[in-house]
């Protein structure tokens, strides 16, 4: 069995109008979680990475560097 390839948390979320929004979360293990909608009973999507995926999540956070929050402009 390969050994897993260690992930940064991830935690994204997204609050549009009309009460609209997106969360995703990825464990560092590679468990996720997306819930899109409008605050109705929408069942979110979860699963696991595959290797390939968590290894292209980990490129991309060499590019483009440590998160940060991005205030909303109004």
């Amino acid at each position: 069995m390969p050994k897993p390839i260690p992930l940064p948390r991830i935690r994204y979320r997204v609050v549009g109008q009309d009460d609209y929004m997106l969360n995703i979360d990825v464990t560092e293990a590679g468990h996720f979680v997306i819930d899109a909608g409008d605050y109705t009973s929408h069942k979110p999507t979860e699963g696991t990475l595959t290797r390939p995926q968590a290894e292209e999540l980990v490129a991309l956070f060499g590019q483009l560097g440590p998160p940060r929050e991005h205030p909303a402009r109004i």
